[in-house]
């Protein structure tokens, strides 16, 4: 078993100190972040109103969503899903995705 922790260290964020910020109507909550070019992950809490959300869009990275309440509609690629709490829903690296 591998021991290299170079660049990930034991942290606690709660939700009150994140520093929050509003961007294309959704609050984002980010809840940890670490890494490096190579290795690297973030987490974000998201609150989203009715019908927000990016426009299409691509990530280098994979992007994971766990629907916490209400319902999130995907579109990934030509495939429409539709996320509902307690749903996690996975969207590969270099897929064109929007969300409302």
């Amino acid at each position: 078993m591998s021991t290299e922790r170079k660049n990930v260290m034991p942290f606690e964020l709660h939700r009150d100190n994140a520093p929050a910020y509003w961007e294309v109507d959704i609050l984002w909550a980010p809840a940890g972040r670490w890494g490096t070019n190579r290795r690297a992950f973030s987490q974000l809490e998201q609150l989203c109103a009715k019908d927000s959300g990016p426009p299409p869009h691509t990530h280098t990275q994979t992007e994971n969503f766990y629907i916490m309440d209400g319902q999130i509609t995907f579109l990934i690629d030509d495939q429409i899903l539709i996320g509902t709490k307690g749903s996690f829903v996975t969207v590969p690296p270099g897929t064109v995705c929007s969300i409302n």
